[in-house]
């Protein structure tokens, strides 16, 4: 598969794994990061839940919700800052094309150990059709609605699970 096929794919699994949890997640203060090198994976990844025990290894906790339902701006711009291309190794799809017409992204795989990833509502096989209203067919079209998180106020996957279309909704903190 080449990259400019991958590319639009990548960024629908990019919005529905990282913004799509409907898990109770633990709510959090914003924070400002202290350090310009700070990962691209410290928004959605921390080491808050440290066992006493020093030869545990720290529970990851997911750090892109500010409560169960609203994105964190900080940490969704970090993931923006990255570029699409950081997500192609850890989720798996392919393009989803019904009587010759492209329907949306079919997800295979999402990582089963990252929290930010687990219980999503959107799941392997479901299709994303658009984000935001917006179709992602094209690299051009998925880069605008990706580069377009920078000022939205709300998150829209529509996605469609055993033909029946279903939408989740999530706001954009500032």
């Amino acid at each position: 598969m080449s990259y400019i096929k991958v590319l639009p794919f990548c960024f629908s699994i990019f919005i529905v794994t990282t913004c799509a949890s409907r898990q109770a997640i633990e709510p959090r203060q914003a924070e400002t990061p202290t350090s310009s090198s700070t990962a691209v994976v410290a928004p959605l990844l921390s080491s808050e839940n440290r066992k006493a025990d020093e030869d545990s290894p720290p529970t990851p906790v997911c750090r892109l919700f500010l409560t169960k339902n609203v994105i964190d701006r900080a940490a969704l711009t970090q993931i923006i800052d990255a570029g699409l291309g950081s997500w192609l190794v850890n989720v798996e799809g392919d393009r989803s094309i019904i009587k010759g017409k492209f329907q949306g992204w079919v997800i295979k795989r999402l990582p089963p150990n990252d929290p930010c990833y687990q219980q999503t509502p959107v799941l392997p096989g479901d299709v994303v059709l658009r984000i935001n209203s917006k179709s992602i067919e094209k690299p051009e079209q998925a880069f605008d609605v990706f580069e377009s998180l920078r000022l939205a106020t709300e998150l829209r996957i529509e996605y469609s699970r055993q033909g029946k279309t279903q939408l989740t909704r999530f706001d954009i903190a500032k």
